[in-house]
């Protein structure tokens, strides 16, 4: 599993701008992460679902994190 040391780079990811980088972090790699470091990502998780940028909507960013927090219902 990978580990906490993720948790950062990931954030600054979930907080840029770079919507195609997003959507593969999303749609791939967090579903490999283990639970401690998927907790630490919800709250941006869930912000992105609640409030998300017209192009997270566009490039399917939003879709991938609404897939994503039903599959890891942890």
């Amino acid at each position: 599993m990978l580990g906490l040391e993720l948790v950062q780079p990931i954030l600054r990811i979930l907080s840029g701008n770079d919507e195609m980088w997003k959507y593969w972090i999303v749609s791939h790699l967090l579903y490999q992460v283990s639970d401690d470091v998927f907790c630490q990502l919800r709250f941006k998780l869930n912000s992105i679902k609640l409030h998300p940028t017209k192009s997270e909507v566009e490039e399917e960013v939003f879709d991938a994190v609404c897939e994503l927090l039903r599959f890891r219902r942890n």
